[in-house]
């Protein structure tokens, strides 16, 4: 307990088992099976001073328990010298439950549920087909199984796909990619989502590369069905789309759960999938055996992206959450990656990235003088330009980064990162 002016401690007090098991087995010279499986338990005592919504200080305790089973298991076939298949299982259970009490009353305060179960079965299949020519194929299943009290019951969807891709190696120095992808979601339309990709090396020294993707992403769960009000760490409050919507928002604004509405809660509305397309082009070059720098520019047009924002405050000032969809979108860009080898044991690298991210409406609207501002102190209104616009919220302009890795003679590693 570091600071004992503050009730409880910075760390609770937990114990926790954990057991893991590796397994292979091989039938035959062709026939392998692989298992891996993992157990763990955790019970933790919990001690916080919180406030509540009517901004009061309250002491509570109570225990959290959690527990978490996974097991991965891959059966692998050489059914030829060009056929390889491999069938995968992954299984994972989890379940956490916390319950917490106002320490001078004992009265309830707090519980928090969550149990969540998780399936995928997928077989991946490898057919060399000559020389240049290699088919990866394969499909699978996905089912997942959630109830929590942050849910309003029992939510469960299910998911199945099915992928094709054909890499072509014309010469040493040339690749091509291309490949297809289908999504069919218990919860939304079915999806195609197309691939192509070619590097060439015109030498020992230079790649380039340039590459075209479709990309298909349903909302999950948590964005469609949350509806969770933390008093445990300061009150704030999320909600999925399909769980709050502008009747809801007033219902709770009237229980006192929610003080003021903000002029975003109008946009609510239902969870859209998201799609986009996305190009890339780069260029690595080795300058010398100890220098490495990489390229590459992206643009990405997004349709449906899904992004949380703030649409109300609650009476202690903690924020309420839900999820949107930007009808149009994009994210282009360009990144440096530099990595030099100072000595043997030392390696230094960096890399940079100049990110542009907006919403293409909003955009179009700064552009014909519909957007204003208004200057603080003097309230003058004056029309925002695109250059007051900084774009969709969590992205950041500029992220520049800086690692410096040593490797010694006897197995000693560190690194150092800014």
């Amino acid at each position: 307990d570091y600071n004992p002016s503050v009730y409880g401690n910075q760390q609770d007090a937990f114990n926790n088992h954990t057991a893991q098991i590796n397994l292979s087995h091989r039938f035959s010279p062709r026939t392998r099976l692989l298992t891996y499986g993992r157990f763990f338990s955790e019970r933790a005592t919990n001690q916080y001073e919180v406030f509540d919504a009517n901004i009061q200080a309250v002491r509570v305790g109570g225990t959290t328990t959690i527990g978490d089973y996974n097991l991965n298991t891959s059966l692998q076939h050489q059914f030829s010298a060009k056929v390889f298949s491999t069938f995968r299982v992954y299984y994972t259970r989890y379940n956490s439950l916390q319950q917490l009490n106002e320490e001078k009353t004992g009265n309830p305060f707090y519980e928090d549920r969550f149990n969540q179960q998780f399936l995928r079965l997928e077989n991946q299949t490898d057919i060399g087909l000559g020389d240049k020519h290699k088919l990866v194929t394969g499909g699978g299943f996905v089912g997942e199984y959630l109830n929590t009290s942050r849910y309003a019951g029992m939510r469960s969807n299910t998911i199945g796909y099915a992928f094709v891709q054909h890499e072509w190696n014309l010469n040493p120095n040339l690749n091509m990619v291309s490949g297809l992808r289908f999504d069919g979601n218990e919860v939304y339309a079915s999806r195609l989502s197309p691939k192509f990709a070619v590097r060439y090396n015109p030498s020992e020294k230079l790649k380039l590369m340039a590459s075209y993707g479709a990309g298909f992403k349903a909302p999950d769960f948590r964005q469609l069905y949350l509806s969770f009000i933390n008093n445990a760490s300061g009150g704030y409050a999320l909600f999925g789309a399909n769980e709050i919507n502008a009747e809801r928002l007033l219902q709770l604004q009237q229980q006192g759960i929610v003080g003021s509405i903000l002029p975003r809660a109008a946009d609510m509305a239902p969870l859209s999938p998201e799609t986009s397309h996305g190009i890339n082009v780069g260029v690595v070059w080795n300058l010398n055996s100890k220098l490495q720098a990489e390229i590459n520019l992206f643009n990405n047009d997004l349709s449906g992206q899904i992004i949380f924002d703030v649409v109300a405050l609650r009476p202690n000032g903690s924020q309420v959450f839900t999820y949107f969809n930007v009808n149009r979108s994009f994210t282009r860009g360009g990144e440096v990656n530099v990595r030099y080898q100072l000595t043997p044991a030392l390696q230094l690298s960096g890399g940079y990235q100049l990110l542009f991210s907006g919403d293409k409406a909003v955009m179009e609207n700064i552009r014909e003088g519909q957007v204003f501002g208004r200057e603080q102190g003097s309230g003058t209104v004056y029309k925002l330009s695109t250059s007051d616009y900084l774009g969709l919220p969590g992205r950041s302009r500029h992220m520049a980064n800086l690692k410096l890795f040593y490797t010694g003679s006897k197995g000693w590693q560190a690194s150092l990162r800014a």
